[in-house]
């Protein structure tokens, strides 16, 4: 069975002039800057000051006002059965109130969890801190995503690609030191990821490539993966159970065909901020097979992860998700950390290259930070005007209306703003009125049209 790689490559600390525990607290200090700063960006561009929108106030009110049991309650068979999500967001409340920045600050923080975990994963499996600085920080201000960091409703990509980062990490380290103990923490991180969001289901594709790519064969055997069988039957029945007639399911909505091909491409696409053209089509295409078939392994790594973990959202007919890319980005910034890194390891090798070599990496990341934090600062300005949408509804309604609190039924304007969702307003006012059983009748457009 192969071991985790030892210390000793370059980007490590162990040298004879270092002690473990100093070796170890310079790590912890790197993971704290790479994943610390890019969230110190979202907290100074404000996303941590803004309102809630759409689907929040459903999550918010059901938690809020609806008993304990509605965590684990399936359903009425037309919705999707997320009972972590549910938890995380009864605990929000308790933790939070009414406080729109605290909501904000936990998601910003699950999103902190995951860039460590992040980092983790690829330092175990390296001992090479560029590799997972690089990675760790590109991952963090890469915008495609930022929806899922910024909208709270996106618990559900967040926790899950938290629950599959330890699930993969865990398998590793069970793989490396045979305890059975492991096997069984990892298989609980596995249904943390399939019962926060149905794409977590890509950990069963992840967890044995990633134990045949790096060596670990020997672990995939029934002994071992025996609870990830017992993890696929619950979420199995569940999804049967909670969505036999959910039209997502029914009508077509989602499925397997050659959509699925032009929505991975506009994934990739999206991932590097290009056109969605042929010109970015054929790029990207060629660039992650050419990454797969003679890239270095560190690379491959990245694009393993980067499709497999994409597969479950390229059976929407709709298109694409920009807060679905969440977790297909780590292996995008883990292929592209792993270029670069192996592109400075070769220059090193060049006389006097040494140097050289550093300032290579060092501004190719630099730009590619640069570049993507550009476009995460216009998405956070982008979602923070859809909040205030929301908020200005509220204001303007409590304002006309002083006595809504008291009533048990009320008419509400037709919303001005084209990103205010009429059947959102009832829990908009249920929640920011504090009024669990209000009934609010929105109005019809002023043009009579519905």
């Amino acid at each position: 069975m192969s071991s985790p790689p030892s210390s000793n490559l370059r980007g490590s600390s162990a040298s004879g002039a270092r002690t473990p525990s100093s070796s170890f607290s310079s790590l912890l200090l790197l993971a704290l800057i790479v994943v610390g700063a890019p969230l110190i960006f979202y907290v100074a561009r404000g996303a941590a000051g803004g309102f809630f929108a759409a689907d929040d106030f459903h999550f918010l009110t059901t938690a809020r006002d609806g008993s304990w049991h509605h965590i684990f309650a399936i359903g009425d068979g037309d919705r999707f059965y997320r009972p972590v999500v549910q938890f995380w967001f009864a605990g929000a409340v308790r933790v939070c109130g009414q406080g729109a920045p605290c909501f904000h600050l936990l998601q910003l923080a699950a999103h902190g969890v995951a860039g460590a975990l992040l980092f983790a994963l690829v330092y175990y499996l390296s001992r090479d801190r560029a590799l997972s600085s690089v990675t760790t920080v590109v991952f963090m201000v890469s915008p495609g995503y930022a929806e899922a960091v910024l909208w709270v409703s996106c618990a559900t990509e967040v926790l899950s690609a938290v629950f599959l980062l330890a699930t993969v990490l865990l398998c590793l380290r069970a793989a490396d030191t045979e305890r059975r103990r492991m096997w069984l923490l990892a298989a609980a991180a596995a249904l943390g990821a399939v019962f926060s969001h149905e794409a977590g289901t890509a950990l069963f594709l992840l967890v044995p490539a990633f134990l045949w790519l790096t060596g670990r064969r020997r672990s995939l055997r029934v002994a071992n993966l025996w609870p990830f069988a017992v993890v696929g039957l619950l979420f199995a029945l569940a999804l049967v159970v909670a969505n036999w007639r959910n039209p997502l399911l029914t009508e077509g909505d989602y499925k397997l065909g050659p959509h699925m091909i032009r929505n991975g491409l506009d994934y990739l696409v999206s991932l590097y901020i290009g056109p969605h053209a042929a010109t970015g089509y054929v790029t990207m295409a060629l660039a992650v097979s050419a990454v797969v078939a003679v890239g270095p392994s560190s690379a491959r790594l990245g694009a393993t992860w980067m499709l497999l973990a994409m597969l479950p959202f390229l059976g929407f007919v709709s298109g694409t998700t920009s807060r679905y890319l969440y977790a297909p980005t780590m292996g995008f910034a883990w292929m592209i950390a792993g270029l670069l890194v192996t592109l400075g390891v070769w220059i090193e090798h060049r006389p006097g290259g040494t140097r050289l070599a550093a300032v290579t990496v060092g501004t190719v990341s630099a730009f590619i930070v640069l570049r993507f934090s550009v476009f995460t600062l216009e998405a956070i300005r982008d979602r923070l005007e859809w909040f205030d949408a929301y908020k200005t509804y509220a204001t303007a309604f409590e304002r006309m209306h002083p006595e809504a609190r008291g009533l048990r039924e009320i008419a509400a304007p037709y919303p001005e703003h084209p990103n205010v969702r009429v059947e959102s307003i009832q829990p908009l006012l249920r929640w920011t009125l504090e009024s669990p059983g209000l009934i609010v009748h929105v109005q019809p457009k002023p043009d009579g049209k519905q």
